[in-house]
């Protein structure tokens, strides 16, 4: 009976091909789009994987002891880091976080997506696969596609190019300042403008409000705050509070529990034993 067996890397590589092939068809059916992406994040994950095997083949397992289930791709990451010590960058982090948010969305809920969207995001991605080829695996994907898929690849990366620079071109006919655009938490591109209350991303439209954490004063998505009922001797109020701040106020709070209002009386230091 024939058998198929396929390594880590090639595996990685037969679904990168369906990727661009999906994509390739998506040009008449936009439902191809999800199934482009899962593709390629699935290629991702297997690559990286393929590093960890190259360190050591136990690595791909969540479990070391049991090898069952092999690692997720944020697990991955982590040991990258911290086993093979790896410095992966803050750019290819957001890359990592991007693909497991999508797949999740595609998996598991509903999806709305227009092109613009879809295409940056396919460009990140496929950018970070390519990266993570040539500096980790000594590999090219030039050389692993044929001309026609790398044509593809080459002509979604260009498209997002020019939407970008369409962006561009708003942001000089509204006087943005430069300050005043962050990634976009939907494309991530460097195309979310907040000047003026706008909160709209130039590339893909996307809109969310942004609000001030009361404590550290900084501007934040208001989905990275959340309301978080602080209490003081006065009583409690409602505040709205970074992620950050709000583990700090929770450390503060189990550590003022803990020891109620007696805190530790430490005596003060004195050279003098008398």
């Amino acid at each position: 009976m024939p058998e198929l067996k396929l390594s880590l890397l090639h595996n990685s590589h037969s679904f990168l091909k369906e990727a661009l092939e999906r994509a390739l068809e998506a040009e008449n059916d936009i439902q191809q789009w999800k199934f482009a992406i899962l593709s390629l994040v699935q290629a991702i994950e297997l690559s990286v994987k393929e590093k960890l095997r190259r360190e050591h083949w136990v690595l791909i397992y969540r479990n070391v002891d049991s090898q069952d289930h092999t690692v997720s791709l944020e697990q991955s990451i982590k040991r990258l880091e911290q086993i093979c010590k790896i410095d992966v960058s803050s750019k290819d982090i957001d890359a990592i976080k991007i693909a497991s948010r999508w797949r999740n969305a595609i998996v598991h809920f509903e999806i709305e997506f227009n092109i613009e969207t879809v295409k940056s995001i396919f460009v990140k991605l496929f950018s970070f696969l390519d990266y993570f080829h040539r500096k980790h695996l000594q590999e090219n994907l030039m050389n692993i596609l044929d001309t026609a898929l790398w044509d593809e690849a080459m002509s979604i990366k260009e498209y997002a190019r020019e939407i970008y620079e369409r962006a561009q071109v708003r942001f000089q006919e509204d006087k943005i300042e430069a300050e005043f655009v962050w990634n976009c938490p939907n494309c991530d591109m460097p195309s979310f403008v907040i000047q003026d209350d706008i909160n709209t991303c130039y590339v893909c439209g996307y809109e969310d409000d942004v609000i001030q954490c009361e404590s550290c004063q900084e501007f934040f998505l208001i989905s990275d705050t959340e309301a978080v009922e602080q209490y003081d001797y006065e009583g409690s109020e409602i505040r709205n509070l970074c992620f950050k701040c709000k583990e700090d106020y929770l450390e503060e709070l189990d550590y003022s529990s803990y020891y109620g209002d007696d805190y530790p009386d430490y005596p003060e230091y004195s050279e003098d034993p008398d």
